[in-house]
């Protein structure tokens, strides 16, 4: 399919979400002090928040070698089914993040007021909104972060009990519409990347038809200058000859004419010889061209004798 990525372009995808992945992952501890520090402020307990991002210092740990395999992997050239081993590893753990968001709703324990509530999970949709921007490289990763991350959606009547009821279709709504716009930049995704590759491999043709077309004039030339010097010996032989036989044949008008006009046929063999072998180093670059006058006398006057007979 013309439309579709290569394996390679697949693989290109792929790491782009698991970059995106890993970065998401690299800010959770900073958004569990940013929270329990304002639970803190609010008199609730932070030891959920303290125990959530201290979850994620190692597993953050572990996605930047896991990031750092792939791209190995990924330059060593990967096959599909590395590549198929890879898909589902990443999904699983776009999964458990995406849960791991979730759950941060449980964290305050109902202490928090609801002002500190609206503000962690309008935080949780700018995180489903902000991954959608580069992990929908990989539309299935993005599905399973954003399913999974859904799942906040089940303790809203506990967490809003008095709003719950416009807050919980409010989300719904924004969840489709987040969704939709996730798979509109999955589209331009592979479609960025099924245009580089055409780019790709419409450089690799032109360089090897520039290479052919090069390689098909060197021959060119040294067949025109291989031909002219090997046809000049006979045309040479043919002139020593009629330099013989005008020599016997002095004192006879007729033959005299006829000698020199093969005289006058000899130069102009001659002459397109010599125009070969400069076409030959004018087109390998050996000869320079430089003007210089030309006496139009004899240049016509040799036209006239080549072409007195069509005339």
């Amino acid at each position: 399919d013309r439309d579709a990525p290569s394996a390679q372009g697949h693989a290109h995808l792929l790491g782009s979400a698991l970059a995106r992945l890993r970065m998401s992952m690299t800010a959770m501890p900073f958004m569990a002090l940013l929270f329990g520090l304002l639970l803190l402020r609010e008199g609730g307990d932070p030891t959920g928040w303290v125990i959530w991002g201290g979850f994620y210092l190692p597993s953050v740990w572990g996605m930047w070698r896991l990031y750092r395999r792939y791209r190995t992997e990924q330059r060593a050239g990967m096959p599909m089914e590395r590549l198929a081993w890879w898909q589902r590893r990443i999904q699983v753990l776009a999964a458990c993040h995406g849960l791991a968001l979730a759950l941060t709703v449980l964290l305050p324990g109902g202490d928090a007021s609801y002002d500190y509530m609206l503000l962690l999970h309008a935080t949780l949709i700018g995180i489903g909104a902000a991954n959608a921007g580069q992990m929908t490289a990989s539309m299935q990763v993005y599905r399973a972060f954003f399913y999974s991350l859904s799942t906040v959606l089940l303790p809203m009547p506990w967490t809003f009990p008095e709003h719950w009821t416009f807050i919980v279709p409010m989300s719904l709504v924004m969840s489709v519409v987040l969704l939709r716009s996730a798979s509109n930049a999955h589209r331009f995704f592979v479609r960025q990347v099924v245009l580089e590759e055409r780019s790709r491999d419409l450089a690799h043709r032109y360089r090897e038809a520039s290479q052919a077309a090069h390689s098909a004039l060197e021959e060119k030339t040294r067949f025109l200058s291989t031909a002219a010097h090997d046809l000049r010996q006979p045309v040479h032989a043919m002139g020593l000859l009629a330099e013989a036989i005008a020599l016997r044949s002095q004192g006879q008008p007729a033959m005299e004419a006829l000698v020199a006009q093969w005289r006058l046929s000899m130069r102009s063999v001659s002459q397109m010889f010599d125009a070969l072998l400069d076409l030959s180093r004018i087109e390998s670059g050996t000869m320079a061209l430089r003007p210089a006058p030309v006496a139009l006398a004899p240049l016509l006057a040799d036209l006239h004798a080549q072409f007195l007979a069509d005339a």
